[in-house]
């Protein structure tokens, strides 16, 4: 997140299916109205800190009163704490849990098995980060064309699996390469060009830089360690793939 920039949020989406809001980082929902109408959304969430998932709120309230939802509920597809933590989050009391099952279908990530939404297929894995948080491989059903989402992760656990010969890498990069930063967080630009390099990905995008990091140096950096193709996320920018 930045002074021109939301926290994560992606819009996923399969010509002739709903969209899916990839995690949904504070910020988010304002320019996401100009993206997609929330109310005709689905969402797949990486893990539960703020800065994936703060807008959650406001995507409630937009679902309960702008009276442009159906009485379909969105699906999710998250941490299985998904409904206490969010809901917790929601209540007007403290230590009560506010009831979100009319307005979330919740799917918890399963590690054994594929889930299916619209026009996706994904296979969760865990990530290299503290809490409940996962990385996926995505596959369009259409076209078999695949994608990596590392949500929030350092370089080991299931990173390595879910990134493996994808078309399309979007990978985080928090900071650039110096001594003592914590473990088992957060990518490199270095560690995010050479997981590409090993990985043989087509294509690698590189997000959730810092706001406080270089990121042209994030990016110099993945580019000296990777003869794959590298760009940097920018807020609205499309890709096709």
């Amino acid at each position: 997140m930045s002074s021109h920039s939301p926290a994560s949020c992606y819009l996923l989406q399969s010509a002739g299916h709903r969209p899916i809001i990839m995690d949904i980082g504070n910020g988010s929902m304002g320019g996401l109205q100009d993206l997609a109408d929330p109310s005709d959304c689905d969402l797949v969430l990486s893990h539960l800190h703020p800065d994936h998932v703060a807008d959650i709120s406001s995507l409630i309230v937009w679902r309960r009163y702008s009276h442009k939802s159906t009485d379909t509920s969105a699906t999710v597809l998250g941490p299985s704490t998904f409904l206490e933590k969010v809901g917790e989050w929601f209540a007007d009391d403290y230590g009560t849990r506010h009831d979100l099952t009319d307005t979330f279908d919740f799917r918890p990530w399963d590690l054994a098995a594929s889930q299916s939404l619209n026009g996706f297929t994904f296979r969760a894995f865990r990530a290299d980060h503290p809490g409940e948080a996962y990385c996926m491989r995505v596959t369009e059903d259409s076209t078999g064309a695949t994608f990596c989402f590392s949500g929030d992760t350092g370089p080991a656990n299931g990173i390595r699996t879910a990134s493996a010969g994808v078309d399309v890498f979007l990978c985080e990069a928090t900071w650039t390469t110096q001594p003592h930063l914590p473990e088992h967080m957060h990518m490199t630009g270095t560690l995010a060009g050479e997981l590409a390099t090993d990985n043989k990905v087509g294509r690698l995008l590189l997000t959730h830089v810092s706001p406080w990091t270089d990121k042209e140096a994030v990016l110099a950096e993945a580019l000296a360690a990777t003869t794959v193709p590298v760009e940097l996320v920018t807020p609205r920018a499309v890709y096709e793939w």
